[in-house]
């Protein structure tokens, strides 16, 4: 493979840790850093440096600005925040040639930003993909080659003080990844009057329930902002049942044909870091990747959109996570 050029627009926690996932990449490869804050990137290349494997394979440059990437880039990870993300984007394409995206998740704040960035990106023939990892995980896709399509899937995550505003994307995701991309709506809601503080500056988080539907297919979340039980992954497909406990790495399934005997698996959750370079190499070697396709992603974010304004929030910011 030719000489690749990478680049990640916000050096903060998740763009740090794709850094040091792209540290990983055994092809010859130029990577682009930018954020404005210094301080940012002192930390990713400090995360890179704890990483990095192949140095004769790499050239990084660390910019406050884009107007000083220059080159044509064959992958951009933009991991800024929500809220300017669509901005970002609309940047980049104006001054820099890129083929293709992996965008964070939440990817835009509304439909309206979603259908404007599908339109522009289509346009100049750039696909991009949304970075929601969980269908990447090995146990969940196993768990989706066990699932019988034609029975009706029930999904449940509960847990305390989890933030459904800033990580019922991830579930949602999980749950059009069972469905393979079917549409899904907001059903009910029961959320706490009160709207909370993120822990980033800015925005918002909030407690209580959400549920969605497919057909017969139903999602259900709650978290309970007073305790602090990591959240357990409850699933159930016709004659089988999935108990996912991502906090200590095990898996406990039920059937049916094994008189509904308890059989526990063991699993790893992977870092972000430990999943860039495999999504970026394929979509450079196949033009494809596990993740979801923006346009496949707006299914996901689109419920929790209307949510969120049946909560009278539409003005609220979703955080990322």
């Amino acid at each position: 493979m030719a000489e690749i050029s990478i680049l990640i627009v916000g050096a903060g926690q998740i763009g740090s840790r794709h850094l040091q996932g792209l540290a990983k990449l055994e092809i010859d490869t130029r990577i682009y850093v930018v954020d404005p804050d210094e301080n940012a990137l002192s930390i990713a290349k400090a995360r890179y440096d704890e990483a990095q494997m192949h140095s004769n394979k790499q050239a990084l440059f660390f910019y406050k600005s884009l107007d000083l990437v220059k080159d044509t880039i064959d992958v951009a990870i933009i991991a800024t925040n929500a809220k300017v993300r669509k901005k970002i984007i609309q940047t980049v394409v104006a001054c820099i040639k890129v083929r293709y995206f992996i965008l964070e998740k939440i990817a835009f704040q509304s439909k309206a930003d979603f259908v404007e960035i599908i339109q522009l990106l289509g346009d100049l023939g750039i696909q991009a993909w949304v970075n929601c990892p969980r269908r990447l995980y090995s146990i969940y896709r196993y768990i989706k080659s066990c699932i019988d399509r034609t029975l009706p899937i029930y999904m449940s995550i509960t847990g305390g003080n989890w933030a459904l505003s800033s990580n019922s994307i991830h579930w949602l995701d999980l749950f059009n990844f069972f469905l393979e991309n079917a549409k899904i709506s907001h059903s009910f809601s029961n959320l706490d009057k009160t709207v909370y503080p993120s822990k980033r500056e800015g925005y918002v988080d909030l407690y209580g329930e959400l549920m969605f539907e497919s057909d017969a297919n139903r999602l259900h979340m709650c978290s309970a902002r007073e305790t602090s039980c990591p959240p357990l992954i409850h699933i159930e497909n016709g004659h089988q049942r999935f108990l996912i406990d991502e906090f200590n790495g095990q898996c406990t399934s039920y059937n049916a044909d094994h008189q509904w005997q308890p059989r526990i698996q063991s699993f790893q959750v992977p870092f972000q870091s430990d999943l860039t370079q495999k999504v970026v190499y394929d979509i450079l070697k196949t033009e494809q990747c596990d993740l979801a396709l923006l346009d496949i992603s707006i299914l996901a974010h689109q419920p929790l959109f209307d949510a969120l304004a049946n909560h009278n929030c539409e003005n609220i910011m979703l955080s990322i996570t």
